[in-house]
């Protein structure tokens, strides 16, 4: 019984000794020749930099880029800056100061007094979202003027009889329409009718 015991004690010391062995040979293989990782982080960063380079080579100036056919496209009848001022936010968070700063500058050059009836919902996420993002950012007082001044002109279109938004705002004149062109239906969805409390309470 004893000898069995004294066995059983062996084993075990001598497995502990070849695993205490095995690990030390492991960490100081590792510690002698690292393997390089490209981490999650630097893939999807590395991604967003191409698909930057892709808007800036076929589309700068436009709203999006069409990437089968490698063309800018407004979704106006003049260009308001969507894909920039919505892209801000992704660039600053990955430290691409190069890219914010343009667009930075772009953003400030825009000019919002334009007679064109713009979607209350898209140009809320994109564009004040994306202005409230830049100065967030920045502190740029400028900026804040730019997003203020988007802000108002977007305003008429929550004079409803229910304090909805209407479907779509003319930014130069303050008129209203609804989702099929001046003057006809006014149909929202509801999760588009109670998303701007995010935006316009930050501006506020």
């Amino acid at each position: 019984m004893k000898k069995n015991r004294f066995l059983r004690a062996g084993f075990l010391l001598l497995v502990i000794l070849l695993l205490a062995a095995a690990c030390k040979e492991s960490k100081e293989t590792s510690e002698v020749s690292p393997e390089p990782e490209i981490s999650f982080a630097d893939e999807v960063k590395a991604e967003m930099q191409r698909s930057w380079s892709a808007y800036k080579e076929y589309a700068w100036g436009y709203d999006v880029l069409l990437p089968l056919s490698k063309k800018g496209f407004n979704w106006y009848e003049e260009s308001l800056g969507i894909s920039p001022i919505d892209a801000y936010s992704t660039l600053a968070l990955m430290g691409l100061e190069a890219e914010t700063q343009e667009i930075e500058a772009y953003a400030l050059a825009m000019d919002w007094d334009k007679d064109v009836y713009v979607q209350i919902f898209e140009v809320n996420i994109r564009i004040l979202g994306g202005l409230l993002a830049i100065y967030d950012h920045t502190q740029n007082p400028e900026v804040l003027a730019k997003a203020i001044d988007f802000g108002d002109r977007m305003l008429p279109a929550f004079d409803s009889p229910t304090g909805m938004p209407y479907h779509s705002v003319n930014l130069k004149t303050g008129a209203v329409a609804g989702n099929q062109g001046e003057g006809k239906g006014n149909v929202i969805n509801v999760a588009q009718a109670a998303t701007y409390l995010i935006e316009f309470g930050i501006l506020s």
